[in-house]
């Protein structure tokens, strides 16, 4: 594969397929639904805001960026002419591999859902004493390495089209099920409007969070993906798109959910991994659900995150061919062979004694999941930031104007330039304090001071360093 040319084209429909089922993940399952349950109805009013206003733009400068350059994020902001562009996109490479690491082996922990039916499991600690984790995490990564081996694009298509339809009617179950249950319609009525909820700054900051990163902005998979469309294709309408179908599959997951929490009287998880193997098998026993709905919701979270790795592993693998001309089965099986072993340290049983979330004792896996999945996003925030101006002012007006009208959303060129140079970094710096506030509750529980830091800190300095190296060497081979 020569160097700057991405490996296939993909049509438009195989592009919202594949970024669809990449941006649909375990937060839109079980997080989104915590959310609409804590702030009530009136939630949804700054989610729709941020995600139209803000997270939408977003979606169409990194469309934009692959799309012009027809690049992985490296060369696309090197081309773009960002100094450190290279650095840049390397470090954001690295970051991503970092998810996919974490992001799999929660993944692989969600297979035991269905053991939490049983009673067989009274903690996450417990769980990681068996072995089950580490094999279904071990064959998430040789599902990844199948689907991307041949050609990345053709299996994220044949993918979500087996995987999308299904987790839909999945939920659907879910939700029918659900009001069968004693008092499950009173789920619903967490989801009415609680205006007062509008005057707390909480609510904006936590609806700009999810309704930015919860669309895998900021890790360079959308560029990656967006640089296989051919020239002049549809970007906006591509991103109206995608945008909506992950928020209306949160809404979904709320309305599936929320009925067995209220009938089991257990309330849902700010956190996924806890809300799946603690919360939500509580709330099916104590209402009488049976098994069903517990097998139906471990499928929907293997095949929602099955296609947020895939994507991931895409987008890393394709930087890795393009910038120091691997082959791509060389690059996808590097990833998926050093894959296991960089999940490892987030499967650890061994208790942890430096930190305690929420009064409850975490295994050292776990903390290591919390931690790195904080500074994981922190990251991809700033670099978010960083991105969106460089984008919005570096590809010019008319080139911009070219990339972000849209045919189908026939919006004035000056309020689409309102929204792509001011309320997308916006939307961003929103994002990114809602991470901060995180930060200050970590310290005001006096949990930062454990660790936390130090082993986020650990990881940003091993993503930077060998940013530096593979960037230098990337450099020098286009020379």
């Amino acid at each position: 594969m020569g160097r700057g040319k991405a490996p296939s084209g993909i049509g438009r429909v195989s592009f919202i397929l594949i970024t669809v089922g990449a941006v649909i993940g375990a937060g839109d399952i079980l997080r989104f639904p915590y959310l609409l349950c804590r702030h009530g109805g009136a939630y949804l009013v700054p989610y729709l805001f941020f995600l139209l206003c803000g997270g939408l733009w977003l979606l169409g400068l990194e469309f934009s960026l692959g799309s012009e350059f027809g690049r992985p994020l490296p060369g696309a902001l090197r081309a773009l002419g960002l100094r450190g562009g290279g650095f840049w996109g390397w470090a954001v490479a690295l970051n991503a591999l970092v998810v996919v690491a974490y992001y799999c082996a929660v993944v692989g922990l969600f297979s035991a859902l269905p053991l939490a039916s049983m009673g067989e499991i009274s903690g996450l600690g417990e769980l990681l004493r068996s072995p089950l984790p580490f094999l279904a995490t071990l064959s998430l990564w040789g599902v990844c390495f199948l689907v991307c081996l041949p050609d990345g694009a053709r299996g994220l298509k044949g993918l979500s089209l087996v995987t999308l339809p299904l987790s839909v009617l999945l939920l659907l179950y879910l939700f029918s099920r659900g009001l069968l249950l004693r008092d499950g319609w009173q789920g619903l009525s967490a989801l009415s409007p609680d205006w007062p909820t509008l005057l707390r700054p909480e609510t904006w900051l936590e609806a700009g969070r999810h309704a930015v990163l919860s669309l895998v902005l900021g890790y360079g998979v959308m560029v990656a993906l967006s640089s296989r469309l051919p020239k002049g294709e549809e970007l906006m309408g591509s991103a109206v798109v995608v945008a909506l179908s992950e928020g209306a599959v949160g809404l979904l997951a709320a309305h599936a959910l929320l009925p067995f929490f209220a009938a089991g009287g257990v309330p849902p998880e700010s956190s996924p991994l806890r809300g799946a193997l603690l919360s939500f098998p509580e709330a099916v026993r104590e209402a009488g659900g049976g098994a069903l709905p517990l097998v139906a919701l471990t499928v929907v979270l293997l095949f929602s995150g099955l296609t947020t790795l895939a994507a991931l592993v895409e987008a890393i693998s394709f930087t890795l061919a393009d910038e120091l001309g691997w082959r791509r089965g060389k690059a996808v099986g590097v990833i998926c062979g050093l894959g296991p072993l960089l999940s490892v340290p987030f499967l650890l049983p061994k208790e942890a004694r430096l930190l305690w979330f929420e009064g409850v004792a975490e295994s050292m896996g776990v903390w290591n999941i919390d931690v790195v999945d904080h500074f994981c996003a922190l990251f991809a925030g700033l670099f978010l930031i960083l991105e969106a101006r460089a984008v919005a002012h570096r590809l010019g007006r008319g080139r911009l104007a070219r990339l972000l009208r849209s045919r189908e959303i026939p919006l004035p060129w000056g309020l689409s330039r309102v929204m792509a140079l001011v309320f997308a970094p916006l939307a961003a710096v929103v994002a990114l304090l809602g991470l901060f506030r995180v930060d200050l509750l970590w310290l005001f529980r006096g949990t930062i001071y454990n660790g936390g830091v130090v082993q986020g800190g650990l990881w940003l300095a091993l993503i930077l360093v060998g940013a530096k190296a593979l960037s230098r060497l990337g450099e020098g081979r286009g020379r």
